[in-house]
C-alpha cells in the first residue's frame, strides 16, 4: 500500500484521490501526531462492507462450504 504524508497528500489531494479510485489502491496517509488514516475509493468501501455484512450472517460460510462442487465441476462458460 502506498504511503503518502498528510501534508503531502493536502498538496495532491485531486491526483491522490484519483489515483486511488482509477487504480482501486488504497493510500495510507500517515501523520506524525499518530492517528494514520486510509483512503479508499467509494466503490472498494462499499465492496468491503458487503462483505463484511456476508459473514456476520450466521451460517452463510458454512452453507457455501456445503455447497456441492461437482456443480462446477461440469461448468463451462463458454456455453
Amino acid at each position: 500500500m502506498k504511503q503518502i504524508s498528510i501534508t503531502n497528500a493536502r498538496k495532491n489531494l485531486y491526483s491522490l484521490t484519483k489515483d486511488v479510485v482509477n487504480n482501486s489502491e488504497p493510500v495510507l496517509l500517515t501523520n506524525n501526531s499518530g492517528g494514520n488514516t486510509v483512503i479508499v475509493s467509494e466503490e472498494d468501501w462499499k465492496a468491503l462492507n458487503e462483505t463484511i455484512y456476508l459473514l456476520s450472517v450466521p451460517g452463510f460460510m458454512d452453507s457455501i462450504r456445503e455447497s456441492d462442487a461437482s456443480e462446477w465441476a461440469e461448468y463451462d462458460p463458454k456455453e
